[in-house]
């Protein structure tokens, strides 16, 4: 319950460097990209530079406990192709269901199992995708040469 209620942060002062856990209603109110610094910690036992980092489990010690690390291959926000049912393959942009606010849902042993997503085009649809039938969105290596030289002669 612990990594489901806190956040990771790291203080940027140079000395320090510290990583800590914050309460998410607390992480949420910090600005992204925003220098934070340990002063800044809610938590009044892990708010200076001269305490030690609060532990934090890792690989090893969640394995034990029958817990793992997933990760996605493809974030939020990846711009995929999917192929559903008979239509053709068509461009898609990976992103939070409205209702769940999820955009993928892992099956029992933790693999990723479907991708929420909407398409590209007029009028929007949204789509939960297997992930079998989802794949990162193809950029030809010779089409990316070409973008290149044509934006150094410009």
């Amino acid at each position: 319950m612990l990594l489901r209620t806190k956040h990771q942060i790291t203080c940027i002062k140079c000395a320090c460097l510290k990583w800590r856990l914050v309460l998410n209603k607390d992480a949420e109110i910090i600005t992204p990209n925003a220098p934070w610094y340990c002063h800044m910690n809610p938590d009044p036992f892990f708010s200076s530079c001269l305490v030690p980092e609060e532990w934090f489990p890792n690989h090893t010690d969640l394995y034990g406990h029958g817990m793992k690390f997933v990760y996605s291959p493809l974030p939020a926000g990846s711009l995929v192709m999917i192929k559903a049912s008979k239509w053709p393959w068509w461009p898609a942009i990976l992103c939070p269901d409205p209702l769940s606010g999820s955009y993928v849902t892992y099956d029992t042993d933790g693999h990723i199992d479907r991708y929420h997503a909407e398409f590209l085009g007029n009028p929007h649809s949204r789509i939960w995708a297997s992930a079998r039938i989802v794949s990162p969105y193809p950029i030809p290596a010779a089409k990316v040469r070409l973008l290149e030289v044509a934006y150094i002669v410009f």
